[in-house]
């Protein structure tokens, strides 16, 4: 038997209680998409536009986060290909994979600029077949805040 090798988009969004936001947990459409093919990740605010900035974040298991790229940025952060590209169009952000590669498994956040205790979770997991991710395992607990 062949076996067809996907990774697997949870996203996973956690607004924190805090001057621009209500505490509340909203999972969104998992989507999977094979190697070599072109996913876009989404990250959608409450309300306002994202003329801020949208800023993109990559944490793979064991390391720090690190800087991938943000809508009106000229540059990617180091070692990034630019196979990312992020964009936002009104009060949406978005992060594109194109040729997805088995080492993008990671988790990936977006921030905006003056909404610091919004963060989106987005895990990207890797499988053969048949198997399918916990997703229990993913979300985060209540009692987690994103420090400024």
């Amino acid at each position: 038997l062949r076996q067809m090798n996907q990774l697997h988009f949870h996203f996973f969004f956690s607004f924190v209680k805090g001057v621009h936001s209500q505490r509340t947990l909203t999972q969104l459409a998992s989507v999977s998409g094979s190697l070599g093919q072109t996913i876009t990740l989404s990250c959608t605010k409450g309300s306002g536009s994202w003329n801020t900035g949208v800023y993109w974040y990559q944490q793979k298991s064991g390391e720090s986060p690190r800087f991938v790229h943000c809508n009106g940025c000229g540059t990617r952060g180091p070692g990034i290909p630019d196979r990312f590209t992020a964009t936002a169009s009104g009060n949406t952000g978005s992060l594109t994979i194109t040729n997805l590669q088995a080492g993008d498994e990671a988790n990936y956040y977006c921030f905006c600029r003056y909404y610091k205790d919004l963060t989106a979770r987005i895990t990207v997991v890797h499988s053969h077949g048949d198997v399918r991710p916990k997703l229990s395992s993913l979300l985060p607990r209540t009692s987690e805040t994103l420090e400024s």
